[in-house]
């Protein structure tokens, strides 16, 4: 808006401008769509007053208040609309959702300022990045209502939608997202290969269990007790004496098998079995205890 508009363009304006209805109850905050379905109603009468004031004025008065509160107003945007660098809009892709009225701030370039959307649908001729914003806040409002986005909505999902409308959007906030996206389904791919993989080794475990209970093997405990028994049983070792003939007998036969084991191995074997056994097993051995 210029300060060349027309009169009532300007009555209008100082009309809405610097909170003038949030002075008035139970009009805060209201939107300019809200604001004119009142006035249709009828409800607005009760401030009719501070309109015919202004249509009162002199053109040199109303020149002068209009100038003076369309810098105010200028000044409140400059406050307002803050542009966010790359790397804000790179911190915002990262974010796991908006709220839409951040996704209209962010997806025109803007740090997403309370109170910015508000005063876009107020002051819409005010200059074209108010008007921009504006009217993106109408295609998102209206995509919202047809269920095309939701609140909050994902950032990735946003742009998504955005493109497909070809509307501007900031390149480095496009760029992370695509990278994003890249990075994701690069990590979807290892994953569900990794599952595949695990997915084998899970079945070769399996087939190995079932091969190896087929094979009925015995364990190390129950070969260490084999050879104690054996020993005992047949080269009459005697489990409670630290020296045994029995010993160099076995490592004797041993030998003739290709089974090379010092003797000192072979004591260390059966005493391993032999510890495993119960003691009341071999204590009452006929020729335990003799020489």
């Amino acid at each position: 808006m210029s300060e060349s508009s027309p009169r009532a363009e300007k009555i209008e304006f100082l009309f809405f401008v610097r909170d003038r209805l949030s002075d008035v109850d139970g009009f805060r905050n209201l939107t300019r769509a809200e604001f004119e379905a009142l006035q249709a109603s009828g409800d607005l009468d009760h401030i009719g007053e501070e309109w015919s004031a202004l249509n009162q004025m002199s053109d040199t008065d109303l020149d002068s208040q209009f100038s003076q509160e369309l810098a105010a107003v200028e000044s409140d945007f400059e406050t307002l609309c803050q542009t966010a660098d790359g790397g804000r809009l790179a911190e915002f892709a990262q974010q796991d959702a908006w709220s839409l009225e951040e996704a209209v701030a962010i997806s025109l370039g803007h740090e997403p300022r309370s109170g910015l959307i508000l005063f876009s649908q107020w002051h819409e001729p005010l200059n074209a990045t108010v008007k921009a914003i504006a009217e993106r806040d109408r295609k998102v409002r209206a995509a919202l209502s047809v269920n095309l986005l939701k609140e909050p909505v994902r950032p990735a999902d946003f742009v998504a939608w955005a493109l497909e409308r070809n509307l501007d959007l900031p390149a480095p906030l496009v760029e992370v997202l695509e990278g994003l996206s890249q990075t994701r389904s690069a990590l979807r791919a290892r994953i569900e290969e990794l599952e595949h993989l695990l997915s084998e080794q899970s079945d070769e475990n399996l087939r190995l269990k079932k091969a190896f209970k087929a094979l009925e093997l015995p364990s190390y405990n129950t070969i260490l007790k084999m050879l104690a028994v054996i020993s005992i049983e047949y080269y009459k070792f005697m489990p409670s004496k630290q020296r045994n003939e029995a010993t160099t007998r076995i490592e004797s036969d041993l030998s003739r098998y290709g089974v090379v084991l010092g003797s000192g191995k072979v004591l260390k074997y059966i005493r391993m079995g032999r510890d495993m056994l119960p003691e009341k097993a071999w204590k009452t051995l006929p020729f335990e205890g003799q020489g």
